[in-house]
């Protein structure tokens, strides 16, 4: 009988085992299409848009092999790991999935490191392990396989549940950028347009400010920043939103009248401020 003649043929022993095979393979190829997916969507850069469409291209040429090891060193760390990269863009976002403990998070590489070796295996060492030969050889093979397939849909299921935390985190993300006191921070810019403005808790803050208002409605803004002080907002917030001034965030703004006067007694200049 000739080595893997059992499959060859067209009896039960070997449409099982090639039915099995096919159906861990597919199973593989999901688990590829779906790191494929989940990579531009983990590591996300908001400018750059022609580097990040070649970044997305270069990944349909790429093994399960490497999707995995790509994707394990920017999707996962455990709690208390430095991931800082100093060579990462300012605009560069990452969204990871953190483990409490560097044990749990070692064995998530671990079972991804598995994955791949496993698909290897079947893919190039199954026949040399499994010769097919009589109903005891096909009997292991099949077992091995079944086990296999269990497995393989253990791995989908994980990466599944990685893509729904994904989508997830996105939803969050894109709700958080839409608030100016998220998006002006980070982005170290001031907001956009009236709406956004209105919206900052610096203008927020100075308005609250305005309890302090002389009988013109006017506030002096030295009094209003040390009141802001004592809210806890931090004397140089204007710059977390690439400002250089108190002075410039409301001129910007839009939302107060803001005067200069020369103090005939100190000699000092005195600004004031109040809503428009």
């Amino acid at each position: 009988m000739s080595p893997h003649s059992l499959l060859q043929n067209s009896d039960r022993p070997g449409e099982r085992i090639a039915t099995l095979v096919g159906k861990c393979i597919l199973n593989f190829q999901r688990c590829e299409l779906l790191l494929k997916r989940l990579m531009p969507l983990v590591d996300l850069a908001l400018d750059e848009p022609e580097e990040r469409a070649k970044h997305i291209e270069s990944l349909s040429f790429s093994t399960l092999g490497s999707l995995v090891t790509a994707f394990q060193e920017i999707a996962f760390r455990y709690d208390g790991q430095n991931r800082e990269d100093p060579s990462r863009p300012w605009s560069a976002l990452r969204i990871e999935k953190v483990f409490p403990t560097e044990a749990l998070y070692a064995a998530q590489r671990a079972s991804l490191a598995d994955l791949v070796k496993a698909r290897n295996h079947l893919t190039h060492h199954f026949l040399e392990d499994h010769a097919l030969q009589d109903n005891d050889s096909c009997i292991q093979a099949e077992q091995y396989l079944e086990r296999l397939l269990e497995r393989t849909r253990e791995w989908l299921k994980d990466l599944q549940r990685f893509a729904g935390f994904i989508d997830q985190a996105r939803v969050q993300l894109a709700n958080c950028l839409a608030d100016p006191n998220v998006s002006c921070r980070l982005f170290r810019a001031p907001p956009a347009d009236a709406n956004e403005w209105h919206a900052l808790d610096e203008i927020k803050a100075l308005r609250s400010a305005e309890a302090l208002k002389a009988e013109d409605g006017y506030t002096d803004l030295d009094a209003a920043l040390e009141y802001l002080k004592s809210l806890g907002v931090a004397p140089d917030a204007f710059m977390q939103i690439g400002l250089n001034s108190w002075q410039q965030l409301i001129a910007e703004s839009r939302c107060f009248y803001l005067t200069k006067e020369k103090d005939e007694i100190s000699g000092r200049w005195v600004r004031r401020y109040k809503s428009r």
